[in-house]
C-alpha cells in the first residue's frame, strides 16, 4: 500500500548549490481573521511559509500547530489592510453519503486554482497511514499540489481536506482520500487553542474479535473489541478493565470495531468519565472509567534453565526465556512468558503471523511462564471439550491474542 500512496505537493530546488527546497501545495481560508487549514506535509519542516490567495495576493503565514497523527495543520495570516478576507464554513460530514456530488478546489502541479468534481466512493476508509484513518474515499481528479484543499458538497459547504491518492504512477486514477470535516474541525479547534492536538487515553491495546476469539471467551458474538494489554498507570486499569474482556460499548454507543473505539476515546474530552460494558468470563460487567490526556510519548532477571517444547502440530518450538534470549530478542527483564524460539515455514502458526522471538505471555486468562505451563494449558483445554484456545504473544512492547483450533 505504501508504494501506492502518494503526497500531492510539489517539491523542486530553488536553488542547486544550497539545496534549498520548495514545497508546493493547497489550503482554505475558514475565517475572516485569516486562519488557514491546509496538510502536515505541506509545510513540514518549512523555514518560512508564504500564502498566495486566489486574487494574487501573498502573505507570510505563521504555523498555529499541527497534528502529525492526521496530517493537519493551521496556519495564520494578518491583512494588511484591515479588511476581512473571504472564507468557506464546515459541513456536516457525517450526512454525506456514497454516491453524492462533490468538487474537489486546489492548486495541482503548481498550475493555480483549479476544480474538479466527482462522486463519493466510499466512507470510512482506514489506508494505513495513522492511528486514525477515517477516510472519504472520492473519485473527483485529485493530483500532486491538492494537498490540503478543501472537499465541496453542493451546498458549497466544505466537508473534507484533500489528503492522499492511490496510484500506482503518481497521478490520478480516480481514487482520492480526504480527511472528513467532523474530523478535522475537532482538530482545528484544538490547535487554535493549544497549538496541539489534545487526545484523550484509555491505556489499553485491543484488537478485533474473531469467531475463535470470541469462541475462546465464551462470547457467542463476534462484535466488541478485545483487550490484549493494559497499561498499568492508566485510567483504563484504574477502572478495573483486564487483559481479555471484550469491550461491548463506550458510554452506550456499541463498539464493532477497534478503529470505532479509538475514534470514540480520543473525541472524548480528557476528564470525562465514561461508561463501559465489557464482557468477562461469563458476564457484562458495568465500569466506570475516567479519560486522561494521553501522555506525550505515547504513539500507542535471572537466567532459568532452558526447557523445550514443540508444538507440531502448529508448528512452533518454544522454549523459557534466558539472558541470551532477552538480548539477542531485545526482551526487557520485566517481561516473563514463554518464548517462541522457532516457527516452522508453511505453518499454522506462520499463517497466525507468529515469528521467532515472540513471547507467549498468557493462554487465556493464564499466565504463562514455562513451555510447560503451555502444555498443561493446552491439555486442560482438550480435557474439557473446548475447540479453541487464544495465546496472549507480546512483541516489542505491542500485545496481542492469536487463536488456534484444538479440534
Amino acid at each position: 500500500m505504501d508504494n501506492f500512496l502518494r503526497r500531492f505537493f510539489d517539491s523542486k530546488p530553488t536553488h542547486p548549490r544550497d539545496r534549498a527546497r520548495r514545497s508546493l501545495g493547497s489550503g482554505f481560508l475558514i475565517t475572516p481573521e485569516g486562519l488557514i487549514v491546509t496538510n502536515r506535509h505541506v509545510i513540514e519542516d518549512a523555514s518560512e511559509i508564504t500564502v498566495v490567495l486566489d486574487d494574487g495576493r501573498s502573505f507570510p503565514a505563521l504555523l498555529q500547530g499541527e497534528d502529525d497523527k492526521t496530517d493537519l495543520a493551521l496556519l495564520k495570516i494578518n491583512a494588511t489592510n484591515d479588511q476581512p478576507f473571504p472564507y468557506v464554513q464546515f459541513g456536516d460530514s457525517t450526512l454525506a453519503r456514497v454516491g453524492d456530488w462533490v468538487l474537489a478546489i486546489g492548486n495541482p502541479f503548481g498550475l493555480g486554482g483549479t476544480t474538479t468534481s466527482g462522486i463519493i466512493s466510499a466512507r470510512g476508509r482506514n489506508i494505513n497511514s495513522g492511528p486514525y484513518d477515517d477516510y472519504i474515499q472520492v473519485d473527483a481528479s485529485i493530483n500532486r499540489g491538492n494537498s490540503g484543499g478543501p472537499l465541496f458538497n453542493t451546498k458549497g459547504e466544505v466537508i473534507g481536506v484533500n489528503t492522499a491518492i492511490f496510484s500506482p504512477n503518481g497521478g490520478n486514477v480516480g481514487i482520492g482520500f480526504a480527511i472528513p470535516a467532523n474530523v478535522v474541525t475537532d482538530i482545528v479547534a484544538h490547535l487554535e487553542s493549544y497549538g496541539e492536538m489534545r487526545r484523550a487515553w484509555l491505556g489499553i491495546q485491543i484488537q478485533s474479535v474473531t469467531p475463535a476469539i470470541a469462541e475462546s471467551f465464551n462470547h457467542n458474538e463476534t462484535s466488541g473489541v478485545l483487550v490484549s494489554a493494559v497499561n498499568p498507570d492508566g485510567p483504563a486499569a484504574r477502572a478495573g478493565i483486564e487483559i481479555g474482556d471484550i469491550i461491548i460499548s463506550f458510554n452506550d454507543i456499541e463498539t464493532h470495531r477497534p478503529r470505532q473505539l479509538q475514534h470514540q476515546v480520543v473525541r472524548t474530552p480528557p476528564g470525562t468519565e465514561v461508561d463501559l460494558v465489557v464482557w468477562r468470563e461469563t458476564q457484562n460487567l458495568r465500569l466506570t472509567a475516567t479519560v486522561t490526556l494521553m501522555p506525550a510519548d505515547m504513539n500507542v532477571a535471572s537466567s532459568v534453565p532452558a526447557l523445550t517444547e514443540k508444538l507440531e502440530r502448529w508448528g512452533i518450538e518454544l522454549t523459557s526465556i534466558d539472558d541470551d534470549a532477552r538480548r539477542q530478542h531485545q526482551i526487557d527483564a520485566s517481561t516473563k512468558g514463554v518464548l517462541i524460539q522457532h516457527v516452522a515455514p508453511n505453518s499454522p502458526g506462520e499463517r497466525k503471523g507468529l515469528k521467532a522471538g515472540d513471547v507467549i505471555v498468557r493462554i487465556g486468562r493464564t499466565v504463562v511462564i514455562t513451555p510447560g505451563d503451555v502444555i498443561t494449558q493446552i491439555a486442560r483445554a482438550r480435557d474439557t471439550g473446548q475447540r479453541a484456545m487464544v495465546f496472549l504473544i507480546l512483541r516489542q512492547h505491542a500485545t496481542r491474542f492469536v487463536p488456534f483450533n484444538l479440534a
